[in-house]
């Protein structure tokens, strides 16, 4: 049995370390996001603003620490995630702004035209979420309302999408923020036709690992590490990712060297590997994860 008096002299010596015996934790900072009415077309991406006032330090972080960013409907249920690792080092007493891309791939199926939900929290590998002051109302443990966003089509100004015979079917993607995927099958390309404004495409590539034992990643000789070049003329000099793991280009395209719109835009994916599969022989290079545009 503990005495009144006892009980408050422990919640006094605990009052630095904890807000307060029965209190929930003080927020570790404060979130803003900016825009915080966002439209997001089919097919299309856009960027936004995530500001953070780092005001207390992580006690008991364990491991890396992510950002969890969920689109949701009017029933709570989650349909879209663009999860992300925090950017940079957390330090008390500062603030740190950095854009996150909100996306409708092309390789996926599109949101219903309407008005979501964008829920963000802070939380580290073994699933602990840190509380947050944002403009939104909290909704569930570590997890806050901090914008609307309106799903809409497409529209007449985007771009036609066409790819080479070397691409495979679309299929499944891994989760509910890579949800198709499209693996090429050697070299290949993407060709953008009927463009009809300035704007940017934005992709995300993947590179593979060895996929168990029944396959084998295989590297060109002389090669050390798997990596694709993607060229294009619309880009100044070819871009090259390397490594195991999912790599986001982005490619502006505007004026030709005549002055005029560019119109079409081919684009072209070499690799030095092939992950090729043990029983039925078939070869694979890397995976389109993401594909969506931008108008200027």
């Amino acid at each position: 049995m503990m005495f009144p008096g006892l009980r408050l002299l422990v919640c006094a010596l605990l009052l630095p370390i904890v807000v307060g015996c029965g209190q929930a934790p003080a927020p570790v900072a404060s979130l803003a996001v900016n825009p915080s009415e966002i439209e997001l077309p089919g097919s299309g991406f856009t960027t936004a603003s995530l500001s953070w006032q780092m005001n207390q330090p992580l006690v008991g972080k364990q491991g890396a620490l992510r950002v969890f960013v969920h689109l949701m409907n009017s029933e709570g249920e989650v349909l879209r995630t663009f999860d992300h690792d925090f950017f940079g080092e957390w330090q008390v007493g500062q603030e740190r702004t950095y854009d996150v891309e909100l996306f409708q791939s092309a390789l996926g199926p599109a949101l219903e035209n309407g008005v979501y939900e964008l829920t963000a929290g802070l939380y580290d590998e073994s699933g602990n979420r840190w509380p947050l002051e944002t403009a939104g109302e909290r909704i569930a443990e570590g997890e806050y309302r901090v914008a609307t966003v309106q799903a809409t089509d497409a529209g007449s100004g985007f771009p036609e999408f066409y790819f080479s015979e070397s691409w495979m079917p679309v299929e499944g993607g891994t989760d509910r923020q890579i949800l198709g995927r499209r693996w090429l099958s050697g070299d290949g390309a993407l060709r953008l036709a009927r463009i009809r404004q300035p704007g940017t495409i934005w992709l995300r590539v993947g590179i593979p690992s060895e996929g168990g034992q029944d396959q084998e990643l295989v590297l060109q000789p002389g090669q050390s590490v798997p990596a694709a070049e993607i060229s294009s003329e619309c880009l100044e000099s070819p871009i090259l990712v390397e490594g195991v793991g999912g790599w986001t280009v982005k490619i502006e395209i505007g004026e030709g060297e005549d002055g005029g719109l560019v119109e079409e835009c081919e684009i072209r994916f070499a690799t030095n590997f092939e992950l090729l599969s043990v029983d039925s022989r078939e070869r694979r290079t890397i995976a389109l994860e993401t594909l969506a545009w931008a108008g200027s």
